[in-house]
């Protein structure tokens, strides 16, 4: 029907028709209506399918939403709706940032603000997989804000957790809060993925889902999980090769075979990072991933001034991405300025607490509390480090160099020789050489020296 046909059949305005036949239009993310009744006739022809698997059909990937958070009790504080709206929006702003699930428009979720939220019922409206929902209470001067993350269809509690805040500060609250949120749920929702996979007849998300499985393999971080990751990023280029995600996970992949020295079952080389990193700017060229990614390229080409600026710049578009910061910390580190190193390792373990590989933040900041002169403090937080995993690399070096430089040259040798037992192939000369182009000439100059005392006689 043409706009003419459809304002006399209801008796409105054309330009009312015309207002939310574009807002239709928009939504579906379709160029005219030719197209949406396209998309209307293809949802009749599989209508057993789920509407999030509709949604994610149009998209490449499941929906996520973001109710507004709730007001709990009376609002002594005039600003506390504003400020429960705000915290939304701010969430709202950094989960678009992080692109990995298409976000659904505040528009279309505002509607269910001053109800109890049906889980399932509003993930089968918006055709949503996950929605985030929140309560907002005070005492005095006090905030609690209560957050959860829900898979829709099962009514799933996928994560929940707790932020206080002063009401004195909302601006900074706000900005924190959003920042921890996104952090601390990216890795449950790619986790949760990748076991519970979307299917259709039709394999329409074979990509996504062997990505989401490589993303969990690569998390890990062993020789093992990560061969198994790339082998699974490998087959979801196979499948979709304009799919940014999978290209990311190889710039990972073999960043991590490059760092610990591994001889993997598959081609590794700086070359075929570099391949995906570029490949990853071509699909995806103003992201917070393809900034990181650049940014890992350029760590192991040793290029420590656009490193940074390309971390600094995944960091902007994506404050959330304690990625981003923790390989900025380790450049600093290694350029001598260990404070500043500690500050931005500490913000990015603050962000993922729960990040199966905080251990390399620790392993980083225990060697700048080594670069400072602070001995003890390095062998402490390496000890933390080797804690979650016990061959860490630069955890035992740290350790070695921190004692040797102490006097305790009897637990450098031990600590080393641990290393050398659980990493047969490592050498040191090999870790040292791949990260000197990164370090201050001084600093690089006291670590091989201090470390030639403990491992001449041993090799």
């Amino acid at each position: 029907m043409t706009n003419k046909d459809i304002s006399a059949a209801l008796n409105i305005s054309r330009n009312t028709v015309r207002v939310h036949l574009t807002a239709i239009l928009d939504g579906l993310g379709v160029a005219n209506r030719t197209e949406a009744a396209g998309v209307y006739q293809s949802s009749l022809a599989r209508p057993e399918t789920a509407p999030e698997i509709k949604v994610a059909a149009r998209i490449g990937r499941p929906a996520i939403a973001v109710l507004n958070f709730r007001l709990l009790g009376a609002p002594t504080h005039e600003h506390l709706e504003h400020l429960a709206e705000g915290l939304t929006e701010d969430l709202i702003t950094r989960l678009a940032s992080w692109r990995w699930f298409p976000l659904i428009a505040h528009n279309s979720s505002q509607r269910y603000v001053d109800r109890d939220p049906d889980i399932p019922a509003i993930g089968r409206e918006l055709g949503v997989r996950y929605l985030i929902t929140g309560t907002l209470r005070h005492d005095g001067t006090r905030a609690r804000l209560n957050v959860h993350l829900w898979e829709t269809a099962s009514h799933t509690g996928l994560w929940s957790e707790t932020f206080d805040f002063d009401l004195l500060a909302t601006l900074d609250a706000q900005q924190r809060i959003a920042q921890q949120i996104v952090a601390q749920i990216a890795p449950e929702l790619i986790s949760f993925s990748a076991q519970v996979p979307m299917t259709t007849a039709d394999n329409d998300f074979d990509a996504w889902n062997l990505t989401m499985s490589g993303m969990s393999e690569l998390g890990h971080r062993t020789l093992e999980r990560v061969t198994e990751a790339h082998r699974l990023f490998q087959g979801a280029i196979d499948a979709d090769p304009e799919l940014p995600l999978p290209w990311y996970g190889l710039v990972w992949v073999h960043h991590h075979v490059l760092i610990e020295q591994w001889n993997p079952p598959f081609p590794s080389s700086l070359d075929l990072l570099d391949r995906a990193a570029n490949r990853l700017r071509e699909l995806d060229p103003n992201s917070a991933l393809s900034a990181l990614a650049l940014g890992v390229r350029e760590v192991l080409h040793g290029n420590a001034a656009a490193a940074a600026n390309h971390l600094r710049q995944a960091a902007r578009l994506n404050p959330s991405s304690f990625q981003a910061l923790g390989l900025l910390g380790q450049i600093y580190s290694l350029s001598g300025q260990p404070e500043e190193a500690i500050a931005l390792l500490e913000e990015a373990l603050q962000l993922s607490p729960f990040n199966p590989n905080a251990w390399a933040q620790k392993s980083v900041i225990a060697l700048a509390h080594y670069a400072a002169g602070r001995p003890d403090d390095a062998i402490a937080m390496a000890e933390s480090a080797l804690a979650d995993k016990e061959d860490a690399i630069t955890a035992h070096l740290a350790i070695t160099a921190a004692a040797a430089s102490g006097g305790d040259l009897r637990r450098a040798r031990q600590t080393y020789e641990t290393l050398l037992g659980k990493r047969p192939n490592f050498r040191v000369d090999d870790y040292l050489r791949l990260i000197e182009p990164l370090a201050n000439e001084r600093e690089i100059a006291k670590l091989r020296s201090t470390l030639d005392t403990v491992t001449g006689d041993i090799h």
